[in-house]
């Protein structure tokens, strides 16, 4: 009796495992079967790239060349954003997003441009130091020149400038960019219309050039500087024309005439 007990135990634990097994296989070509019809199917191919961010029509062009007719789901949208930073240096941050069945939408956060080195040419920089922009024989409008880099290789689009001095440059630059329209109404109108220039040469002091004016920083407490010159532009009214430089690096402002 208890032989008999145990057979039809075994013959059930058998059908159990069969049909384990069927469903296995089942689910197996199932899933086979969708996986091979999602990475196939026209349906599901790239068929448009929409741009959020970016308005350069040519480089879309590229960008969707590069996508177009690639399965939607096979394409690794993390790996290809990565390249796309890499491969187009004005782009501070990608994102890509599938929409279902055949579009992927591209994000773009450009880099801005913070100022303009002068290297020979000009060149735009952005906050960290990277060149946004091919060499240009004449400055750019509105963006503060920065000159005096020491042992600077050759600059290009898209490299990356590392530098102290550069860094409080740059930190300076966006200040004064800040309370530019203040710091201009200060000054003598034979000078208003100049561009302003950063001078990195005796860093870690900074002399900013407004024509023949001379404003004289230190790396550190920039606006606090930037304070003390507003409180001492004003006390010296008509003289101001007379002024070769206003050094800003002590305490007490010390002013040159």
């Amino acid at each position: 009796m208890k032989k008999g007990k145990k057979n039809q135990w075994s013959d059930h634990l058998f059908k159990v495992g069969c049909f384990v097994v069927v469903c296995g296989v089942f689910v197996w070509l199932s899933v086979t079967g969708v996986y091979s019809f999602l990475s196939n199917a026209s349906y599901f191919r790239v068929k448009k790239v929409s741009f959020i961010g970016l308005n350069e029509k040519q480089t879309a062009e590229e960008i969707s060349k590069k996508l177009m007719y690639d399965n939607i789901f096979s394409l690794d949208i993390a790996n290809v954003a990565w390249g796309l930073r890499r491969a187009y240096p004005q782009f501070y941050d990608v994102a890509i997003i599938r929409n279902l069945p055949d579009e992927l939408v591209v994000k773009v956060v450009l880099r801005k441009p913070r100022a303009q080195i002068k290297q020979k040419n000009f060149f735009l920089v952005d906050s960290e130091g990277v060149i946004v922009s091919d060499a240009s024989e004449r400055p750019f409008e509105e963006y503060i020149v920065i000159a005096g880099l020491k042992g600077m290789p050759s600059l290009s689009f898209g490299k990356t400038v590392r530098s102290a001095a550069l860094a409080s440059g740059l930190k300076l630059a966006e200040i004064l960019s800040a309370h530019k329209d203040s710091l201009i109404s200060l000054m003598p109108v034979s000078v208003r219309d100049t561009p302003i220039r950063i001078n990195l040469d005796s860093y870690p002091s900074l002399y900013v050039y407004l024509d023949a004016l001379e404003l004289r920083f230190n790396s550190d407490s920039f606006h606090k500087q930037l304070k003390s010159l507003f409180d001492v532009v004003p006390s010296l009214g008509k003289k101001i024309n007379q002024v070769k430089y206003i050094d800003l690096r002590f305490t007490d402002p010390a002013v040159s005439f």
